[in-house]
């Protein structure tokens, strides 16, 4: 059996290996290279090597997949098709971030940054899965209103995050086709996630490596631009995926939270998905009719105050003379 994890306890050097739990084996994996786990370049090799590996199997659906039926019937927008140049384009801005920007910061935290420290105890099963969802949700809160920001303020978004919007049919390479600067706030929000989580609770830095990963494949997730089966938004309550933010990149002022849903729903800034094949649900049909009334009204009152304001001009020229 599992021992129960106690969260009051955050001096992880005072664990013992008397204590036992399931993933000591492969903590120990990681305590038999603490040179490497221990630097900090480790978090960073990691999710680049987790990016890659979840990235080729989408690749090869996308490009050689066209014609597998039983693939197609999955895609959310059916009707587009992810090509060579285009995939070219993404993967060549994909690069260039990592190494002009991504390398640079990782060789910056690995000369300054004192290595990690490693306690002999690894976390709970349960430690590591609750700690994980709430370092997304802290993420999901942080993102969803730097997302609204640079959706909101004109500059922002016509000078840094329309660069992830010149795609309106996601493809697993577009999860990290940013700008720059959306780079650096995306990593930051990442790395800082779980410390926030620490404060309450402690974190094992194993549960902070598994985040990191966790991460890369979210995110990678929520672009693919498919609706499987077995795709976490079907089981996991309150998660959006790929079919909550494919909607996105289809309606950009809506769902802005990058994971969960709840944020959207409570700011009222969600819109229901589009499913596999194209298929738009009650919800989403319902939601487009209102969404199309309350566009007609606000241009009925526009047109209206240009009227008046022109009746308002004629009034006061005719008075002057």
């Amino acid at each position: 059996m599992e021992d129960i994890c106690d969260y009051n306890e955050t001096n992880f050097l005072s664990w013992t290996h008397k204590d036992y739990r399931l993933l000591q084996s492969l903590w120990e994996l990681h305590l038999k290279n603490e040179y490497y786990v221990s630097s900090p370049l480790y978090p960073v090799v990691t999710a680049g090597l987790m990016y890659f590996s979840v990235l080729m199997p989408w690749t090869i659906i996308d490009l050689y997949g066209k014609e597998w039926k039983w693939i197609r019937k999955y895609k959310i927008q059916p009707d587009k098709e992810v090509t060579w140049p285009m995939l070219w384009k993404v993967i060549s801005r994909n690069c260039w971030n990592m190494i002009l920007y991504v390398a640079p910061y990782a060789t910056a935290e690995w000369i300054w940054r004192a290595p990690t420290v490693l306690p002999p105890l690894a976390p709970c099963v349960f430690e590591v899965v609750w700690q994980n969802l709430a370092s997304l949700a802290v993420l999901d809160f942080e993102f969803f209103i730097w997302h609204y920001i640079h959706h909101k303020v004109r500059f922002l978004y016509k000078h840094v995050h329309s660069v992830h919007h010149e795609y309106q049919s996601p493809n697993a390479w577009v999860a990290q086709y940013i700008h720059p600067y959306e780079l650096l706030w995306l990593g930051l929000f990442t790395a800082t996630s779980p410390w926030v989580i620490g404060w309450f609770a402690g974190c094992h830095p194993m549960t902070n490596f598994i985040f990191q990963n966790f991460v890369v494949v979210v995110s990678i997730d929520a672009h693919v631009g498919y609706d499987l089966p077995f795709m976490p938004h079907r089981w996991l309550p309150f998660y959006g995926g790929s079919v909550k933010h494919d909607m996105h990149h289809q309606k950009p002022l809506t769902n802005y939270a990058p994971f969960y849903t709840y944020m959207d729903q409570i700011f009222g800034t969600y819109c229901p998905p589009q499913l596999a094949g194209g298929y738009k649900t009650k919800e989403l049909l319902d939601w487009e009719k209102k969404d199309k009334a309350k566009r007609q009204k606000l241009k009925e009152e526009k047109e209206a105050k240009k009227r008046m304001a022109f009746l308002q001009s004629r009034y006061m020229d005719s008075e002057l003379k």
